[in-house]
């Protein structure tokens, strides 16, 4: 009984505690003074630990959020312009000349071949001529053939008069154009336009 009224009492205290907590704010002597937006024993509502977790945890999801994203663009552009990583690094061969010239018009349809020159020695073998459209790609009329000591590859055609050709050397899935370390061809789009019969 005793017992239960020393604890009856401390409540009582504690509440009075609180009350003058509420109607003074500096507690008089009973109690430290809390500054506006303060619990007791608390501190501040939104210290600097407390703040720094949240923010810090945010910026971190967002500075991966931002790798990911600037990865999946260059993933999808180096797809989209057909162009590996290894193939677009300095190693891969390139193209380096054609004929006739990339881009010209006016070509004698009465060529009977044409070709493409690389910037080093190529397997033999092996090629890639692919077409995007199949009307604009030449009639072959024989197998692709290599020359000057293995860098410059032929195909036989039948060409048309006042015709638009468009031919790929090497593609993203068609990447046979290789040196001699294996190392696929960066694709090269290869243009050209007949003029009339001569």
């Amino acid at each position: 009984m005793r017992e239960q009224m020393h604890r009856t009492g401390m409540e009582n205290r504690d509440v009075e505690g609180v009350r003058k907590l509420l109607t003074d704010p500096s507690g008089g002597n009973d109690c430290p003074s809390l500054a506006q937006g303060e619990m007791p024993g608390t501190g501040p509502h939104f210290g600097f630990g407390q703040s720094w977790g949240f923010w810090g945890f945010s910026a971190v999801v967002m500075g991966a959020l931002l790798l990911v994203t600037f990865l999946w663009l260059g993933v999808r552009s180096a797809s989209a312009s057909g162009v590996s990583s290894q193939e677009s690094g300095s190693k891969a061969p390139r193209v380096v000349s054609t004929f006739p010239a990339n881009e010209s018009r006016d070509v004698d349809p009465g060529i009977t071949e044409i070709s493409v020159t690389f910037d080093r020695e190529m397997t033999d073998q092996s090629w890639s001529w692919a077409y995007e459209d199949k009307n604009r790609f030449p009639q072959v009329v024989g197998q692709p053939y290599y020359t000057d000591g293995k860098i410059r590859n032929a195909l036989p055609v039948k060409l048309e008069p006042n015709k638009a050709y468009l031919i790929w050397i090497n593609t993203s899935r068609f990447r046979n154009f290789k040196d001699k370390s294996g190392t696929p061809a960066v694709p090269f789009k290869f243009t050209f336009t007949t003029g009339a019969s001569r």
